[in-house]
C-alpha cells in the first residue's frame, strides 16, 4: 500500500468512515464505510476518480432517477467539455435535441466507451453537493480534519509540483492512536489490466480489472503523518506543496447555492512566461555515495518500522533505487533529452521494506541541508511495480539490481525503472499508459519515452512566442 511514514522534517484520492471508538482507551479511529473506492483508470484520471469516490459517498444509487452518483467516465466527459460546478445545471437543462444536450449525451457515451480516449487531467466539480475550498498553504488544521472525518465527509486534498503538475487524493479517515495520522485512499496506481468501458455511474467490477479486493485496498488505502499531508515536501523524490482542499462536503437542497469557482481558476494549468526558469532542482550527490550515505538513515529507519509493523514476517531493506526526479517544466524545455535529464546524480533514494521476500512498505530518504534524513511520500504499490520491473530486466540481462535507478515523473503520473546514462540509457515503466506509448516491462529507449512524455505534457504556446531555454 501506499504510504508516508513519521519523518523528522517537513514539505501523489476522502469519504464516509464508520466511527470506531476504543473504549478502554481515549485513542480514537475512524474508518468511513464507503461502498465505491476505486482505483484511477487511465493515467491522468485520478482527479476524477476521486471525484466518483466522494459524490458517490452521499449518492450510493445508480438508478434511472435522479439522484444518482457519477463515475469517472462522467466525470471525464464533463471534463473535455470544461463544464464547471456553476456551469453544469446548464447542461443538464438542456432541451432534448439541442445542439448542447447531444454534444453531452456523445461525449457521455464515447467517454463509457472507451475511457481511455478521455485520459486528461481536470477538476473535481463534485456534481450534487457542495464544497468549501481551503487554500491554506497547510491544509486543514488537525482539529478541523477531525471534524469534517467525525461527521461522517470525507475530503479531498491536491498535491502540487512546483516543476510542474498536480496529483489528488481523498482521506477517508483518521488514528490518533500513535500520533496524527490521516487514512487516504491513493487513486494511484493504474490496475495493470487496464479498462475501456466504464459505466456512466458506479465503479468496475474488480474481476474486470484482474484484482481482488483485498488487493484494492492494500494498493490504494494507507495511513500517512498528518505533517506529510500538510506538507508533503517531496512525493516519489519530487519537490511538492499543499495547494488546497475540498471538504463540508454535503449534498444539494434546492433551491442549488452557485458552484465554488476558486478551485477551478487555481488548478488550471497556465502557459510557461518565456523566459521563465525551472524550478530549481535541490543539491544532489552522484548515485554510488548517495546510495551509501543514505543506507544508515535507511537502517535507522528499519528499526522503527519493526515496532510497528504487523506483517507477519522479519522486515528487510530491498535493493534501494536512486531517484531521478522530472518535473513537467523540464520535459517541455528540453524536448525530454536524456543527456540534460539522466544526469545520475540525486537527491532522493527509495527503499523498499521487504516482508517474507514481498514488498510491504517503502519510504524515502532526501538529501536536505547536506544530510540524509527520512522525508516525503512513498507509494508502496509503485515501488513493489518498480522492484519487480528491475528484478525481470537485471535477471534478463544478468545484471545486479543495483545498477537500476528510478525515474520518477510524479507531474504525470509516471515511475520507470532506469539502466544506463544519457542517451544510451533504457527506461522500463512500472505501468501501462497507451497515452505515453508505456507497456509495462517493456524497456525502450529514454530518448523516445522521454520525448514522447514531452510531447504529452507539452502546452501550446501563442504564435511568436520563444520555446523555453533548457535549465
Amino acid at each position: 500500500m501506499r504510504s508516508a511514514p513519521a519523518r523528522s522534517i517537513g514539505r501523489s484520492c476522502v469519504l464516509l468512515f464508520a466511527l470506531t471508538a476504543a473504549r478502554q482507551s481515549p485513542a480514537t479511529t475512524v474508518l468511513l464505510p464507503i461502498g465505491d473506492l476505486e482505483p484511477q483508470y487511465a493515467s491522468q484520471l485520478c482527479w476524477a476518480a476521486v471525484d466518483t469516490i466522494a459524490v458517490n459517498s452521499f449518492f450510493p444509487s445508480c438508478g434511472t432517477t435522479a439522484p444518482i452518483g457519477t463515475s469517472q467516465s462522467t466525470e471525464a466527459a464533463y471534463g473535455k467539455l470544461g463544464i464547471t460546478s456553476a456551469t453544469l445545471p446548464s447542461w443538464l437543462a438542456a432541451p432534448s435535441g439541442s445542439t448542447k444536450a447531444m454534444q453531452l449525451q456523445s461525449l457521455l457515451s464515447a467517454c463509457a466507451t472507451n475511457i481511455q480516449a478521455c485520459n486528461q487531467s481536470g477538476i473535481p466539480i463534485l456534481p450534487g453537493l457542495t464544497y468549501q475550498t481551503n487554500t491554506n498553504s497547510m491544509g486543514l488544521a488537525w482539529t478541523e480534519a477531525v471534524q469534517q472525518l467525525q461527521a461522517g465527509r470525507p475530503f479531498l486534498f491536491v498535491w502540487k509540483y512546483p516543476s510542474g503538475g498536480l496529483h489528488q487524493l481523498i482521506a477517508i479517515g483518521y488514528s490518533d492512536d500513535s500520533g496524527e495520522k490521516l487514512t487516504i485512499w491513493d487513486p494511484l496506481p493504474i490496475p495493470d489490466e487496464l479498462p475501456k468501458s466504464v459505466p456512466a455511474c458506479g465503479a468496475l467490477a474488480l474481476s474486470t480489472l484482474g484484482m481482488t479486493a483485498k488487493q484494492l485496498k492494500s494498493e490504494h488505502e494507507s495511513q500517512i503523518d498528518f505533517s506529510v499531508y500538510a506538507d508533503p515536501d517531496a512525493d516519489e523524490g519530487v519537490a511538492a506543496d499543499h495547494l488546497l482542499d475540498q471538504y463540508d462536503l454535503a449534498r444539494i437542497e434546492q433551491p442549488n447555492p452557485p458552484g465554488n469557482l476558486q478551485i477551478e481558476s487555481l488548478m488550471r494549468p497556465a502557459p510557461p512566461t518565456p523566459g521563465t526558469p525551472a524550478a530549481a532542482r535541490p543539491a544532489s550527490e552522484p548515485f554510488a555515495p548517495a546510495l551509501r550515505n543514505a543506507r544508515k538513515e535507511g537502517e535507522r529507519v528499519l528499526d522503527l518500522l519493526h515496532r510497528e509493523h504487523r506483517s507477519g514476517g522479519r522486515l528487510s531493506l530491498g535493493t534501494p533505487f536512486a531517484v531521478v526526479g522530472v518535473g513537467l517544466d523540464e520535459l517541455r524545455a528540453t524536448g525530454g533529452d536524456p543527456k540534460v535529464l539522466l544526469t545520475q546524480t540525486t537527491s532522493a533514494v527509495l527503499f523498499p521494506v521487504l516482508a517474507n521476500g514481498a514488498v510491504v512498505d517503502s519510504f524515502t530518504v532526501l538529501l536536505r541541508r547536506g544530510r540524509w534524513t527520512r522525508g516525503g511520500y512513498s507509494n508502496t504499490a509503485v515501488a513493489d511495480r518498480l522492484v519487480q520491473v528491475r528484478a525481470r530486466y537485471a535477471k534478463a540481462r544478468h545484471l545486479p539490481d543495483r545498477d537500476l535507478y528510478m525515474v520518477s515523473v510524479p507531474g504525470r503520473e509516471a515511475f520507470f525503472a532506469a539502466y544506463g546514462v544519457g542517451n544510451m540509457a533504457v527506461l522500463i515503466p512500472a505501468s501501462n499508459d497507451p497515452s505515453i506509448g508505456a507497456t509495462a516491462g517493456k524497456a525502450e529507449p529514454a530518448m523516445q519515452q522521454l520525448g514522447r512524455l514531452a510531447a504529452a505534457v507539452r502546452i501550446p504556446r501563442p504564435p511568436g512566442t520563444p520555446a523555453p531555454r533548457a535549465p
